[in-house]
This record gives C-alpha cells, sequence and structure tokens, in this order.
C-alpha cells in the first residue's frame, strides 16, 4: 500500500525493527529495554491514532488503512512481547544469581557458626554472636522505567488447545477456527455452549480462575506499563 503514508508510519517501523536487536544482559541493558518497551507502546498508540484521523474524512480508505497498519501493529505487538520476554529472562536470570549467592552466603555463616560451637565446646568460653550474612536483594517487580512509567512483571493466565495427532502427524490446533465437528473428531471435552469456540469467553473464565474442558491453562508472563505523571 505505498499510495497510503501514516505520519508515524517510519518511526514505527524503525522502532520494530530496533527493539529486535535488543540484548539484555546487564542492568544497563535492562534499563534500556524497559525504556524502550515503553517507546514500543507508544508507536502502537501513535499508528493507531493515525489512522483514525485518516479514517474519519475518508471512509472510503477504511479497508486501506486496516491492511496497512494491521501488519505493523502485529509486528510492534510480536516485538514487544520478544522485548518483554528477554527483560524477563533477565531478570529471572539476576534472581537465580542472587539465590545462589545468598546459599553461598548462608552456607559460609553455617560453617563460621559450627566452627565456634566447637571451639566453644573445647575452651568452656561462652559462643560468640554471629550476626547473620546480609539479604542479597533479588530484582524488583515493578521498576520506574527512565521515561517514567511504572513496569511491573506479573503472572496472568491464558489458554490453549492441546496439540492433536492426526495419521500420525502433531497438529497444532487454532482457537478461533476450531468447530464442534473437529472437537468431537480430535475427542475435545469442550463444552457445546462454546461453540462455535469464543475466545473471549474461555478467556474470561480462565482469567477469573475457572475451568474448561478441553482447554490448556498456561502462565504468561508480561510486563504491564502505567504511564507515569
Amino acid at each position: 500500500m505505498q499510495d497510503i503514508t501514516l505520519p508515524s508510519q517510519r518511526i514505527a517501523e524503525k522502532t520494530a525493527q530496533a527493539a529486535l536487536a535488543i540484548v539484555v544482559n546487564s542492568p544497563v541493558s535492562e534499563s534500556q529495554a524497559r525504556a524502550y518497551l515503553d517507546t514500543v507502546d507508544v508507536a502502537v498508540k501513535n499508528l493507531e491514532n493515525d489512522a483514525e484521523a485518516l479514517k474519519r474524512p475518508h471512509l472510503d480508505f477504511v479497508a486501506k488503512v486496516n491492511a496497512l497498519v494491521k501488519p505493523l501493529v502485529t509486528l510492534l505487538r510480536d516485538r514487544r512481547t520478544e522485548l518483554a520476554d528477554k527483560i524477563i529472562q533477565y531478570v529471572e536470570w539476576c534472581k537465580a544469581e542472587a539465590a545462589k549467592e545468598q546459599a553461598k552466603e548462608l552456607k559460609k555463616y553455617e560453617a563460621k557458626v559450627d566452627r565456634l560451637e566447637e571451639k566453644a565446646a573445647r575452651t568452656g568460653a561462652p559462643v560468640p554472636i554471629v550476626p547473620p550474612p546480609p539479604v542479597i536483594a533479588q530484582p524488583p517487580k515493578t521498576v520506574i522505567s527512565e521515561t517514567g512509567a511504572t513496569q511491573t512483571i506479573r503472572v496472568t493466565k491464558d489458554w490453549r488447545l492441546p496439540t492433536v495427532v492426526v495419521d500420525g502427524q502433531a497438529v497444532a490446533l487454532e482457537k478461533d477456527a476450531l468447530t464442534w465437528e473437529d472437537a468431537q473428531r480430535y475427542g475435545l471435552k469442550i463444552p457445546a455452549s462454546f461453540f462455535y469456540l469464543n475466545p473471549g469467553k474461555v478467556g474470561q473464565i480462565v482469567r477469573a480462575g475457572g475451568h474448561v474442558s478441553g482447554i490448556e491453562v498456561v502462565e504468561v508472563k508480561g510486563i504491564s506499563v502505567r504511564k507515569g505523571a
């Protein structure tokens, strides 16, 4: 669609490309990635706002604008998910390293206490008080990014259809395409009231902690953002 250009289109394309190259492996790069996470959100919002402004006076162009915007928004959201995953993986690594370091300090502390207790038992002297090792800080769940936005790592529930085997081949089922006939064919015990499958309704039940037969509940980690003042 080269005959339509949005003011924020070039920035959106550059933002998506730049997000792909970001590596999160240090506190500095984590901070930069968190800032860029906000940049991606702004790019999506600007792109959608530009699209709405263009569509409003030119309803005939709606289909063309949607065709242009949808893949870019999808690309940006994919990049955002990938970037958030990089941040979460780095934070999880930091947590694991902090836990290992804490375990080392605790082991040294316990060994020191054992030595002092043995010495006290031999000499008859009182066991001196040994202060416990300091608690090594874990990475926070909530961080204020360089742009002033509040970013929180949270765990939510999502759902998916199980992989089925057809003629010896594994087949991944799509949420939006599953029919009642398919569910019967694959032996999925999804209640008939959910057909044609309503992903929104299933998601609402799953997020509320409910259960739907034939559905796998999965935990999806992401970063929520609340803009700073």
